[in-house]
């Protein structure tokens, strides 16, 4: 399932920075952690440059291994969730949405106990390799969840998506768009 899996450490200060802030009681999340996920929008006016520049980074480099860098246009999201002993799960979901191509998950700090699974069509979890300071790529419509934590403190992960836009492939040019409920591919050449 995983594409990719690498050493990631972001800084340490913006990490905390960005902790402070969505761990709050507005970010919380069906009551089962915090997240900044709706907060895409900035409606709060909490952008931390630092994270975004160091993710930038990593997901050009990302995009470099897996061959798209030079033949795609392609734009990414990220957000911050918080778990902890006294809130809840992540119930099973994917991130497919018919540009969506790769998501990711860079484990900030995790506990010891491995809270992320990847779910096959047989209900079976796997549990991949999620150490702090690992970040996982995968591909979008893969579903996955988060278990309970069963200690105390934090687990923190960034996550996020990478969308395409174009692609050149088998000498064409695809190109996607939406309309108010689908997602489609036009050749362009």
């Amino acid at each position: 399932m995983i594409i990719l899996q690498e050493e990631c450490v972001p800084p340490e200060k913006e990490i905390e920075d960005v902790k402070r802030h969505y761990k709050q009681e507005k970010f919380i999340i069906d009551g089962d952690y915090y997240s900044s996920y709706y907060d895409q929008d900035n409606s709060d006016q909490y952008s931390n440059r630092v994270l975004v520049d160091f993710y930038s980074r990593k997901i050009e480099d990302a995009m470099k291994k897996f061959g798209l860098y030079h033949r795609t246009k392609y734009n990414w999201q990220m957000w911050i969730q918080i778990y902890n002993s006294t809130l809840g799960a992540h119930s099973e979901h994917d991130h497919f949405s018919g540009n969506g191509i790769i998501s990711w998950v860079n484990f900030v700090k995790t506990p010891n106990q491995k809270c992320f699974y990847f779910l096959d069509s047989q209900n079976n979890k796997t549990y991949p390799n999620q150490n702090s300071g690992q970040i996982i790529f995968f591909p979008s419509w893969a579903l996955h969840g988060v278990d309970k934590m069963e200690s105390d403190g934090d687990r923190i992960v960034i996550a996020g998506n990478i969308y395409l836009n174009e692609i050149f492939s088998n000498n064409q040019l695809l190109v996607s768009s939406r309309d108010e409920t689908f997602w489609t591919w036009k050749v362009l050449n």
